[in-house]
């Protein structure tokens, strides 16, 4: 009896030694293959646009390691440090990657968001993210955000280590309009000219919004919202050509 028990706990034994060498080499064959698929989901933003598609994702891979990702040993793809060559691109927000047991590489990424686009006085455009970060045009698609126009250094050069919050008051404005979800879809450009006056242009109506200079702004926001709300119902969205914000704690309209 003893010895048909150790007959049986030497074969559980050499069948568990048997599974752990063939795990092994499984790895190792593993880590010695190339990819059987490369799978690659962007999320969109919030209009829909895709910044970047699979292909641009691709190439920045290859300009990377110079090779296709598929040609690549798996045993060489180190995927946290793809996931950092993949954010060094200005389009990626965050990227996610891992491989499975079929050899199948899945990239996940997060595009980063623009809220406005510039076009300086020089006519060249380009985006900047909620944290002030510039972006290029895209050749994929042109998202529909705030357009920003006129005298926009500070726009340009957003960050002002002397203010608490870390950025100029006119892109603190930028962030404001943006994250409000009355504003947001209302207004579609902001132009500042030469002495700072800021200037806002609604999709609806013809009117001029006369912001003024970029102070006091959630006030002033608050004004604007409360004027659409009570006052342009009444009255009429073609009434008015302008609405000036400038004077405090008032909303001076000039008739069409």
């Amino acid at each position: 009896m003893k010895q048909t028990i150790n007959i049986r706990r030497v074969v559980w034994l050499a069948a568990f030694g048997l599974l752990g060498l063939l795990l092994v080499m499984s790895v190792k064959d593993l880590k010695h293959r190339s990819l059987n698929r490369v799978n690659i989901n962007i999320k969109p933003l919030q209009d829909g646009s895709l910044l970047l598609d699979e292909e641009a994702l691709l190439l920045v891979v290859e300009r990377e390691f110079g090779h296709r990702l598929n040609k690549i040993p798996i045993r060489k793809i180190d995927v946290g440090d793809l996931e950092k060559r993949l954010e060094k691109n200005v389009f990626v927000g965050e990227a996610e990657v891992y491989i499975d047991a079929l050899k199948r590489i899945y990239i996940d990424v997060i595009q980063r968001e623009p809220i406005v686009r510039v076009l300086d006085s020089n006519g060249k455009g380009f985006y900047l993210d909620f944290t002030g970060i510039k972006m290029p045009v895209s050749a994929q698609a042109s998202p529909r955000v705030l357009v920003a126009t006129g005298n926009v250094r500070e726009l340009i050069r957003p960050q002002d280590n002397e203010k608490e919050s870390g950025f100029s008051e006119l892109f603190e404005l930028v962030r404001k309009l943006n994250q409000d979800e009355m504003l947001k879809p209302l207004v579609e450009q902001l132009d500042v000219d030469q002495e700072g006056e800021i200037f806002l242009a609604p999709k609806i109506g013809d009117q001029k919004i006369i912001f003024g200079q970029a102070e006091n702004i959630d006030d002033k926001l608050d004004r604007l919202k409360i004027f659409y709300k009570e006052g342009l119902p009444l009255e009429g969205w073609t009434k008015y050509k302008t609405i000036n914000l400038s004077f405090d704690g008032q909303v001076v309209c000039g008739k069409a």
